[in-house]
């Protein structure tokens, strides 16, 4: 850089090539030179530390009192060594998944297992059976509701077109977008319980009685928000009822028992509902895009 210039603005103006290089000019001092160390405190006894241990791993271990060292070279045939065996019983090692009953140890901790018990088997065969039943009605509410506004539903709600004379009420408490509230809802041979619901824009927590049902659009939205997201269902049931209790909404205990009192708030109502409801609503679009 030309003497006198010192700053990129007082170069001279140039209408050829491309002018003259600006380079920064130097500091007057070093930072090498007049930087200081500062020791740091036990810094070399750590690093001793450290070292010894290194050391004791990298060095071969010594014989234990009372083994005998052989002499002498010996061919790896001559003495084939065995397998050693393992230090505990191998049934120890692994987990059983069976309940272990002992007669002389009667408090056996029960082994929690993945698999599906016969339970969990019978309540998915049940949800299958409901899922097929409820399809034709879901189409026929989801095209009916195409491009239109939400409506706001009674308090009594039927699917019956041939009249029955015996029909079953049951009150479901329904979750909505903006509030939850109890609806009746009645159901006889023509139309099931679950059918009446996915007709009115109502998914079910339960194949058979349930008790609580979710908007169709409150779980559309949900699996809208998680394709972008990935909330987990703990998210959305806390995040509801927080937004229901700030609007004046709460579930409160009816009943009395242990560390329950009447009128109390209930801390998760929705949690395992929801996680029901999402998953084969999931489960009913993906058949409904098979058809």
């Amino acid at each position: 850089m030309s003497a006198g210039h010192g700053s990129r603005s007082s170069l001279p103006i140039t209408t050829k090539g491309m002018g003259r290089h600006f380079c920064s000019p130097q500091k007057p001092w070093n930072k090498k030179k007049t930087s200081t160390t500062v020791p740091i405190r036990a810094h070399a006894l750590k690093r001793q530390k450290l070292l010894d241990e290194l050391a004791d791993l990298l060095s071969p271990p010594s014989p234990e009192p009372g083994s005998h060292i052989c002499s002498g070279t010996t061919s790896p045939t001559d003495h084939p060594t065995e397998p050693l065996e393992p230090t505990e019983p191998e049934e120890a090692l692994f987990m059983l998944d069976v309940e272990e009953v002992s007669s002389g140890n009667p408090t056996v901790e029960e082994t929690h297992t993945t698999r599906p018990t016969e339970k969990s088997i019978s309540l998915c065969a049940s949800w299958k059976a409901v899922i097929r039943t409820m399809i034709d009605p879901f189409v026929k509410y989801t095209t009916a509701m195409l491009g239109k506004p939400l409506p706001v539903l009674g308090s009594l709600l039927s699917s019956c077109t041939a009249h029955c004379q015996e029909q079953k009420a049951t009150n479901i408490l329904c979750l909505f977008l903006d509030r939850f509230t109890s609806i009746s809802v009645l159901s006889c041979d023509c139309s099931t319980l679950p059918q009446t619901l996915i007709s009115h824009g109502l998914f079910p927590t339960a194949p058979s009685q349930p008790r609580m049902a979710v908007s169709v659009e409150l779980l559309s939205f949900y699996r809208a928000l998680f394709e972008r997201s990935c909330d987990a269902i703990y998210a959305l049931a806390a995040a509801l009822n927080t937004y229901y209790n700030r609007r004046g909404f709460r579930v409160t205990n009816q009943k009395i028992g242990v560390n329950c009192y009447q009128g109390t708030t209930v801390k998760e109502p929705f949690r395992r509902g929801l996680s029901q409801a999402v998953q084969w609503y999931a489960i009913l679009q993906a058949e409904v895009d098979k058809q």
